[in-house]
């Protein structure tokens, strides 16, 4: 009688699993058009400050950034920290905040929003380095806390949150009158496509400095993943961009570009650890650049538009088992998020809550026009972009992705619509015609 009931137990399993993976058992998505949820300019003076807060580190804190049967850290080998630049003109105030994290969850992103609320910024850039060896336990979510960032902790979260949002607080304490300038490079030398594609390499700079010349901070934005640190480390790190923001001076928030399929690659033996020896080449990059004068008051103009996402498709799996999971997973995976435009002066960086590849970020910024640069990671995590064509060949980085081939068209839309909220840019100077940088919250 056993035998009997489970065999029909297992039948009965089977041709469940059978009818959803032949038959959709939700509604279709309709990405649709995005919606330009704010968008605001400042007129003005630009006052600016920054702030870095390390990041709770408690004995055992989860160690984020490989899937792993045991989470637990065994101790901290540098400080992983959340750094904050705030700017402002009149009419418009934004937080730029990095933090040596993974990714930056929705959940975690509001989080700190509320913290902050009272002083009442028009947007909030929120973005994970995506150090492989950060503190995780902060992502309420069971396949991402299995396979990426360790067991979910309520308190956990919330500290994190607390450093993030106290960064952002002494940075926005610390204004006062400044300036910027933004140079840039490209070093394709750095990095190496892990599909075997293009190598990105494309390196910008945005100098924050006094009017006297002291250097408030800069955001650096490079693509390349932060995994000199493999998955059997176990000491807690911020990895190479750790090394970058400490060897600059001031506060250093840096934004990963399309990062995708990057990774990083010393050009030639250094000595010492390789995060330390590849943070240091970064930086003497940055050190290098020839920064034009600084502007007193630059443009200053952001807004957001509001996505919605493809249906789920997998590209790591076989159309009988992508529709299966399709079915299972349905309501697990969002079904909206945002992109944000920020110009400070002759560059705009377009933030995506993804991992786009270089193909990726180089067919944005084509269509988005010259002195756009794409970051990485910011205010929300929906997975990997690869091409259309690229997902449908199952190629590049196909196997990483979950939300299908439009997922590349819908975010580009949003940011097309977010870039088209913004004033007319002025005759400032610009980023190279070609797109090049030149060698010279989401929600309000």
């Amino acid at each position: 009688m056993l035998k009997r009931l489970t065999a029909w137990t297992a039948a009965a399993i089977c041709a469940t699993l059978l009818i959803l993976a032949i038959f959709p058992v939700h509604g279709s998505r309709d990405p649709g058009a995005p919606r330009v949820a704010w968008a605001a300019h400042g007129v003005g003076p630009l006052s600016a400050g920054a702030a870095a807060v390390p990041l709770p580190t408690p004995p055992g804190t989860p160690i984020g950034g490989y899937p792993r049967f045991r989470y637990a850290s065994e101790g901290v080998e540098d400080e992983p920290m959340a750094r904050a630049i705030v700017l402002g003109e009149p009419g418009l105030s934004v937080a730029i905040a990095s933090v040596d994290v993974l990714l930056v969850p929705a959940a975690l992103r509001r989080k700190v929003e509320a913290r902050v609320g009272d002083l009442r910024l028009d947007a909030i850039l929120l973005a994970a380095t995506h150090t492989h060896s950060g503190p995780g336990g902060f992502w309420d979510d069971v396949l991402g806390s299995r396979f990426g960032t360790g067991p979910y902790d309520p308190a956990t979260e919330d500290a994190l949150a607390g450093s993030i949002a106290g960064a952002i607080r002494a940075a926005a304490a610390a204004r006062a009158p400044a300036k910027v300038s933004v140079a840039g490079s490209r070093r394709e030398d750095l990095v190496r496509n892990r599909g075997g594609g293009a190598a990105g390499g494309r390196l910008l700079a945005i100098r924050v400095e006094r009017p006297g010349g002291e250097v408030v901070g800069q955001v650096v934005v490079f693509p390349a993943h932060a995994t000199t640190r493999s998955s059997r480390n176990r000491l807690l790190s911020g990895d190479w961009p750790g090394v970058l923001a400490r060897e600059l001076s001031g506060v250093t928030v840096f934004m990963q570009g399309a990062e995708g399929d990057q990774t990083w690659v010393l050009p030639a033996p250094q000595a010492g650890p390789p995060q330390l020896a590849y943070g240091r080449l970064v930086a003497d990059e940055v050190r290098g650049l020839p920064f034009p004068p600084g502007d007193g008051m630059p443009e200053l103009a952001a807004a957001a538009a509001e996505v919605s996402l493809p249906a789920p498709s997998f590209g790591a799996v076989p159309p009988f088992l992508d529709r299966l999971l399709s079915n299972l997973l349905w309501n697990w995976l969002p079904e909206r998020t945002a992109v944000v435009a920020l110009r400070i002066g002759p560059a705009t960086l377009l933030a995506v809550p993804a991992e786009p590849g270089e193909a990726v970020g180089s067919a944005w910024r084509g269509a988005l026009g010259p002195g756009v640069e794409v970051v990485s990671l910011v205010g929300d995590y929906v997975g990997y972009v690869e091409t259309a064509e690229g997902v449908r060949a199952r190629t590049g980085e196909a196997k990483r992705t979950y939300l299908g081939p439009e997922l590349s068209r819908v975010l580009q839309e949003g940011l097309a619509a977010s870039k088209g909220a913004l004033p007319p840019a002025s005759a400032m100077p610009r980023l190279e015609a070609d797109g090049q940088p030149p060698r010279s919250g989401f929600h309000r």
